[in-house]
């Protein structure tokens, strides 16, 4: 789990460049695992420099295959009723 990942990192290496760059790695596959909208082949080839257009993805990935909408809410008043 994360946890355990990053006391790994930070008890693994003394230079803390190397442990922001495996910290921040770290933080791309968890957002590449949670993330229910992006198409996978934009993340995979980004991950390696590239650009992909989604639209060519045919519905070949699990995101897009699933047609998930991401819906804007804004829900300041349920917010400041519980605070």
């Amino acid at each position: 789990d994360k946890s355990t990942h990053d006391f790994l990192m930070l008890t693994g290496s003394k230079h803390s460049k190397s442990v922001a760059d495996s910290q921040k790695s770290l933080w791309k596959v968890i957002n590449y695992c949670e993330d229910k909208f992006t198409c996978r082949r934009v993340f995979q080839l980004n991950y390696l420099g590239e650009y992909f257009d989604p639209s060519y993805c045919n519905k070949t990935c699990d995101n897009c295959q699933a047609n998930r909408q991401f819906i804007q809410k804004d829900i300041t008043q349920e917010a400041n009723k519980i605070i």
